[in-house]
């Protein structure tokens, strides 16, 4: 359905098609990403969120949605009951309590509280949650210094001028047209057979794994792919998130904060050891450091502002500025004599800090030998348990798509069958089909390429 409605590259339909059943079990997971699509006027940056307001779980689709939107939305009883889809985002840096908002809802567990008037009972405080799936459109990408959170969470698809096999804006307002009405139609089955699915297997546990990439990268790309695990799709959901990773990685690079940080790497390694036995401690003038970054950044100075530069790349930055962010981003130490301000680094520190600057330019599932999965299987403790549900993977782990059902990679937008559980023909690169059959035994999985575990 993606494809007939989108015109796009591979990866913009595989990560839209494998986001929208993944919506269907946000609240499972417990973690996401997000997708901001941007791009110029007349290029349907909108009619992505379209395709996910007619497929994909309980949205909420509007433009200026207001935080007291967001908490009505979403409520306070259960967790991930919807998702927000908002148009025109252009000024969101602006919007200081909805970027909190948003920052902190790309994972499970947190509320924000407000106090509101209930009728006979007063004014009592209320938590309401932040977590779910969320999508957005713009004509730029938010700023890299006021949005940083933001950006940190967010996976940017940039969107071109198409000629798609359907208009969606015509298709939900048909005029009586029958072609557009049967197609309506059958976005509205597949939801209703998402909806089923969801139903049938909310409670089926989903087997962790263990990815080549760490940290905040693994919270964003690694729910999509446990849910997708063992199935053809799920090597298109790859190369799509990595793709996708790789990007915001470049984005990142370019920041002030990862320029600073170059900076300061090259200098402590031109730097004799000082002040430690393990040779970890190095000492650099503030006045050094400030000099080599208007060396190597692009800008003026200010006349009258001898403490300021005005770069072409990141606008003014002053001493201050950049001090704080050695602080408080490098750990660097003051350790100022009399007349000179100083700052101590740990060169041990630094080099854990550059993981945040590096990346891969593949993301793959770290598979074990059958040696380890044995050792594993025979072992009193369990270092790989599912950490949603507590029961240990094995190679018996029970199948996100039971027996009765199967993952078809390879057929393409068919419409819905009259078996009494119709498949899921969302795109050719990214599909979860779910089809009836009789046989009675597990079909064969497809296996995810091997990768040898690093120890």
């Amino acid at each position: 359905m993606w494809k007939k409605c989108i015109d796009a590259e591979d990866f913009h339909i595989s990560i839209c098609a494998a986001d929208t059943i993944f919506t269907y079990f946000q609240d499972k997971l417990g973690m996401t990403h997000y997708l901001l699509f941007v791009g110029d006027n007349n290029v349907g940056k909108s009619n992505n969120l379209r395709v996910f307001q007619y497929l994909a779980y309980r949205p909420l689709f509007d433009i200026s949605i207001t935080p007291a939107n967001i908490y009505r939305f979403l409520g306070s009883v259960e967790e991930g009951q919807g998702i927000i889809l908002e148009d025109e985002i252009d000024n969101i840096e602006e919007e200081h309590e909805k970027m909190k908002l948003y920052k902190a809802g790309y994972t499970a567990g947190t509320k924000v509280s407000r106090s509101e008037d209930i009728p006979q009972q007063g004014r009592k405080s209320q938590g309401y949650w932040t977590y779910c799936f969320k999508a957005f459109t713009s004509e730029k990408q938010p700023d890299n210094h006021k949005a940083k959170g933001f950006n940190e969470r967010t996976f940017v698809i940039k969107c071109s001028v198409g000629n798609p096999e359907y208009d969606i804006s015509e298709v939900i307002n048909p005029a009586g047209d029958e072609h557009y009405h049967s197609f309506l139609e059958e976005l509205d089955d597949i939801r209703k057979t998402l909806l089923i699915y969801r139903l049938l297997h909310h409670d089926d546990p989903i087997p962790d794994i263990e990815l080549n990439i760490t940290n905040r990268d693994k919270q964003l790309c690694k729910p999509l792919i446990r849910l997708f695990q063992n199935t053809d799709a799920v090597n298109k959901i790859l190369d799509s998130l990595s793709k996708l990773l790789v990007e915001k990685k470049g984005r990142k690079a370019n920041t002030l904060e990862a320029r600073i940080y170059s900076i300061v790497k090259d200098l402590t390694s031109e730097r004799p050891n000082q002040m430690s036995l393990d040779g970890d401690t190095v000492i650099i003038e503030n006045g050094e450091i400030w000099s080599t970054i208007k060396a190597e950044i692009e800008g003026n100075d200010i006349p009258g502002r001898p403490q300021s530069y005005e770069t072409a790349e990141y606008g003014p930055i002053s001493q201050k500025k950049i001090a704080s962010i050695l602080e408080d981003r490098f750990e660097g130490e003051d350790a100022r004599d009399r007349k000179v301000r100083k700052l101590k680094f740990s060169r041990r520190k630094l080099n854990r800090l550059g993981a945040n600057y590096s990346f891969v330019d593949k993301i793959s599932v770290i598979t074990t030998t059958p040696q380890q999965q044995e050792q594993n299987s025979t072992s009193d403790t369990c270092d790989t348990c599912d950490t949603s549900t507590g029961h240990k993977p094995s190679s018996e782990t029970v199948r996100y798509i039971e027996a009765e059902h199967k993952i078809d990679g390879n057929n393409v937008d068919q419409t819905l069958t009259n078996e009494p559980l119709p498949s899921l023909e969302v795109s050719q690169a990214s599909q979860a089909s779910c089809s009836s059959h009789t046989d009675s035994s597990p079909a064969p999985r497809p296996q995810i390429p091997y990768v040898e575990k690093q120890e």
